[in-house]
């Protein structure tokens, strides 16, 4: 497996870094791409940390971390982890869908329950196969849940997606299976070079009403922080042969106005190859390890 690193530069910061460094700029940042191994990393990491401690500053927009996998990695692997690539606002809460918060958690805010159909905004959902709003809800097409049926996957149902009170093409994915354990060899943080604190005050991120502060590690458990680094780490207590799409007992992100936390998702090898082999669009995946 080799992992690669794109980091996305603030302009006011990269003058810090020595040249060349293979850099492109977008016409906002710079645009990075390296490995551990790169001595530009390990510069990235000491400037990142510079910026951070001396001027209070952010050097990177966001990280994101693509890994390649041979064939045989692909072929050994009986779990992947997937998730939508695309992501599009309005939210489900701003069209009138429905939750629960007085069952979620107290500290964290996730577990909050849907308890009405997902509304959404005619016209704002990507034409892809499968998205998911800031909010979380995950919305798939006709055609995934043709092809789902028609291939006969399990651990899933499909709810129709609303615009007002008129039915749409789109349906929201709901896993069914039973839910798989995140260990403690996962890693998560607010980027690849610093780990992610167990809260924040509020009044620096926004209005929550549900506590004076945000938390992105609940100490009861149930949210695991803001940001996958390393691919996820699951225990092998869930027969894997028995579905074909999973979610996490556990959530990341943050609980912060309009934003959820999310599960992490999870598939089957035969999930996998359907939406290669079906060209479904909208997707990502990396394997995920079991433990």
């Amino acid at each position: 497996m080799k992992e690669i690193f794109e980091f996305r530069v603030y302009e006011r910061y990269y003058d810090l870094l020595s040249k060349p460094n293979k850099a492109l700029f977008n016409g906002a940042v710079y645009i990075i791409k390296t490995t551990r191994q790169d001595p530009v990393f390990e510069e990235l990491r000491k400037v990142d940390e510079y910026v951070s401690s001396n001027l209070k500053g952010i050097m990177f927009s966001y990280t994101t971390i693509k890994r390649a996998y041979s064939d045989q990695e692909l072929k050994d692997s009986k779990l992947f982890h997937f998730w939508p690539i695309k992501q599009f606002g309005p939210t489900g809460e701003q069209c009138g869908t429905e939750y629960d918060d007085s069952v979620a958690c107290d500290i964290c805010g996730s577990g909050g329950r849907q308890i009405s159909p997902l509304f959404l905004a005619k016209g704002k959902i990507p034409q892809k196969d499968i998205s998911r709003t800031f909010g979380g809800e995950v919305i798939v097409s006709e055609k995934f849940v043709r092809l789902f049926k028609e291939k006969k996957m399990r651990g899933a149902i499909f709810k129709p997606v609303y615009f007002n009170k008129i039915i749409s093409k789109f349906h929201q994915l709901i896993p069914t299976s039973e839910k798989l354990n995140i260990t403690s060899s996962t890693v998560v943080g607010r980027n690849v070079f610093n780990a992610m604190p167990e809260y924040e005050k509020r009044s620096s991120l926004g209005d929550n009403p549900r506590q004076d502060y945000v938390y992105y590690k609940c100490p009861l458990g149930h949210l695991i922080g803001g940001n996958l680094i390393s691919e996820p780490y699951v225990d092998d207590r869930v027969n894997f042969k028995d579905y074909d799409i999973f979610e996490s007992i556990q959530y990341y992100g943050v609980r912060l106005n309009l934003l959820r936390p999310e599960p992490l998702y999870f598939c089957s090898p035969e999930f996998r190859e359907m939406v290669i082999d079906e060209k479904l669009t909208g997707f990502d995946f990396q394997i995920a390890r079991v433990k």
